[in-house]
């Protein structure tokens, strides 16, 4: 199931490092934050659209399997560490907010883009993908990046 997880989700399975893959390097390819919102958005749509049953599976049998646990454990944090490498290479960019902390944007982007909150939204209260990604691009928009004008 691990090594399912993470083919499905970036289609390799124990990269630690978001820019050595396609992926992380179409984040750092963005040449504003309005692009970066969309980028991070998107990334994150397209992503859990492909391992979101899995993901449920993952946290169902982590709560009575400790490996499991473990794992879930470790990808969350291994999620939490690429989205502040990328979040820190936009704010040395001076796209991101200067009026709350670095660790705040992270923890905040953290949540907005995490598969719980996309389960939520889509799978609980019936959005389409289409509108969680609209609605995460906002979210990321207003809460992480500096109003277009402004950079």
């Amino acid at each position: 199931m691990i090594a399912a997880v993470e083919y499905a989700a970036l289609g390799v399975s124990g990269e630690e490092n978001v820019f050595n893959l396609d992926v992380g390097r179409r984040m750092l390819a963005v040449d504003n934050c309005t692009q970066a919102a969309d980028a991070l958005a998107a990334m994150h749509s397209e992503m859990f659209e492909r391992i979101a049953h899995l993901a449920l599976a993952l946290i169902g049998a982590a709560s009575s399997d400790p490996e499991l646990d473990r794992y879930l454990s470790d990808t969350l944090a291994s999620v939490n560490l690429q989205i502040r490498r990328i979040l820190d290479v936009y704010r040395g960019r001076g796209w991101l907010r200067v009026d709350v902390p670095f660790d705040e944007l992270v923890e905040t982007t953290v949540v907005l883009a995490s598969v719980e909150t996309y389960l939520q939204i889509t799978h609980r209260d019936g959005w389409s993908v289409a509108a969680y990604r609209t609605w995460l691009r906002r979210m990321l928009a207003e809460a992480v990046f500096l109003p277009p004008q402004a950079n």
